[in-house]
């Protein structure tokens, strides 16, 4: 579903030059054509959640609209308190897409698997939380996204071979 997002997203910043994609060390053969075309909208803090998070705010606080992404549980559990504090609170422009739902990656264990990240983003205030399902779903959350101006939390898994 990650392809699904970042083609959209790709077509949306080409005409709104307020768009970024910030990343911690991932999006390997999905980002590389979003970052050719806009290298400096693109920024790959490394494995960085937290000053990922904290640089989405301050971006979004300056008016920019931000996508962030990473491995679920890296995003929403080490990030926590700097998406509760930062940018719900203050109701910022910061679209979290957390790649790898449910057991996706396997046998890397329970860092890189999450079962609790809905819960947890749903006790959050003024965050909009989306968990779809299938192509056509992503498709429908990506454009909800881009229309909506408060924060927003997608739940990406793997995406089934039809819509």
């Amino acid at each position: 579903m990650r392809f699904v997002f970042v083609n959209k997203l790709i077509n949306y910043s080409k005409k709104n030059k307020n768009v970024y994609l910030i990343t911690s060390d991932l999006g390997y053969r999905a980002f590389e054509k979003f970052a050719k075309l806009f290298p400096k909208r693109f920024i790959n803090v490394g494995v960085s959640e937290n000053n990922m998070i904290g640089i989405a705010a301050g971006m979004a606080a300056s008016g920019k609209k931000i996508f962030v992404y990473s491995i679920l549980p890296f995003v929403v559990f080490r990030s926590l308190e700097q998406i509760r504090n930062n940018i719900v609170h203050n109701n910022l422009d910061v679209n979290i897409i957390g790649a790898g739902g449910g057991f996706s990656y396997n046998v890397q264990g329970i860092s890189h698997n999450t079962s609790e990240d809905i819960s947890i983003a749903r006790s959050l205030p003024n965050l909009s939380v989306y968990n779809p399902g299938s192509r056509f779903e992503a498709k429908l959350v990506v454009n909800l996204m881009l229309k909506n101006k408060t924060p927003c939390f997608v739940r990406l898994g793997k995406a089934p071979d039809r819509d």
